[in-house]
């Protein structure tokens, strides 16, 4: 079977899934796997090892598809990438189709992909689901948009992404099994034992190590946690660590280089404003005491969960959507009802008892995820 693997976008899930999907290629070389990818794959596919096979070919966008593809509003952008991924289909006779982000093609992808085409893709967030808190306009639209994928016949599969609860109720709606549920695995791509960073770093046994990574923006509350160290004016935070790992995202890199120095003069930050190897987060997870998670977008799944969970580590997120949901049902750690600053320094300030489970990340694994997308796909 020839398997269209389209990603024309590097950020946030992406890179990991990609990985996942190689992986998978990797299990079944009597499938042929053609990978769909931006030029900047090249310098990022350093964050992991990606074996040659004989039945992976990787082919990537020109600079005008790419800029045709995020051009416009949200349909336009829809229309467009969906009708690019279209023409790359039928360049390589792909027998499948997999979308990382399926919800940002719909409904064009299914109304213009081949009906002899399957196509499968993942849907992050649900807004029909009645904990997504969605408006009644955003509700409506995606209830058309669902419903013209649901009746395309080229929709094989949309996977919802670590919520079985809307998967459940997105079945009953449309009457149909084409939904169906996704775990959102950690990727296991490092070639050594993670390492404990407290010496190397200068850390004592006695400083508690907070940690904050992933794509630094304004929507993970990387700025509140920042604003919330410069309100300690007490020396609460005298022996606490904060580490900000990733990339820091333009729409907040002068503000958060503005707070950076008060920060400082509070408590001691450490800041890895760059792309960061697998390798380099596994050990400053496995370094780390509590993982900071104040996102402020919360109807969403977070792979970060899967690494609190795996190393054994606390998490500290928002208490309402999707995410303080998972956190709470897998016993992963704290949830705020409010996680600005003043309600994160009150956090810091106040000694809490360990929560944490490995049990999450024991469940959602990849090898789960592989089998979801890609298991009868004859």
């Amino acid at each position: 079977m020839n398997i269209l693997i389209y990603e024309d976008d590097l950020t946030g899930h992406h890179m990991e899934y990609l990985h996942h999907y190689h992986q998978s290629a990797i299990m079944h070389p009597d499938d042929s796997y053609i990978f769909y990818v931006p030029e900047m794959f090249k310098e990022k596919k350093a964050m992991a090892e990606w074996p040659a096979a004989d039945n992976v070919t990787f082919r990537y966008f020109t600079t005008e598809e790419q800029r045709i593809s995020f051009a416009g509003g949200a349909a336009i952008k829809g229309w467009h990438r969906s009708r690019i991924l279209c023409q790359k289909a039928k360049e390589v006779k792909a027998e499948m189709v997999v979308l990382t982000m399926f919800a940002e093609f719909m409904p064009f992808v299914s109304m213009l992909l081949p009906a002899k085409m399957k196509l499968r893709g993942i849907i992050y967030n649900v807004s029909l689901w009645s904990g997504s808190g969605a408006s009644a306009k955003k509700r409506l639209l995606d209830f058309v948009r669902y419903g013209i994928a649901v009746g395309c016949r080229s929709t094989d599969r949309m996977f919802i992404l670590n919520n079985s609860k809307a998967c459940d109720s997105l079945r009953r709606l449309y009457h149909t099994q084409k939904f169906a549920p996704l775990p959102d695995p950690l990727p296991i791509v490092i070639k050594q034992s993670p390492r404990n960073l407290r010496q190397q770093l200068s850390l004592a046994d006695n400083q508690t190590v907070y940690l904050h990574f992933g794509g630094l923006a304004e929507r993970k509350g990387t700025l509140e946690i920042l604003k919330a160290i410069c309100l300690d004016e007490a020396g609460r935070l005298k022996d606490s660590v904060f580490i900000f790992a990733g990339k820091i995202d333009q729409d907040i890199r002068t503000r958060f280089y503005q707070l950076l120095p008060q920060a400082e003069q509070r408590a001691r930050v450490i800041v890895y404003d760059t792309f960061c190897t697998y390798q380099h987060l596994y050990d400053l997870c496995y370094t780390a005491d509590i993982i900071l998670m104040p996102y402020q977008i919360t109807n969403l799944s977070s792979g970060i969960i899967g690494y609190a969970s795996f190393f054994d580590k606390m998490v500290v997120g928002p208490s309402d959507g999707l995410l303080g949901q998972l956190i709470r049902e897998n016993g992963l750690g704290v949830t705020l009802p409010t996680v600005d600053a003043a309600a994160l320094y009150e956090f810091l300030c106040v000694h809490h008892e360990a929560i944490h489970s490995r049990a999450y990340a024991e469940t959602n694994t990849v090898d789960k995820f592989i089998s979801a997308i890609f298991d009868n796909a004859d």
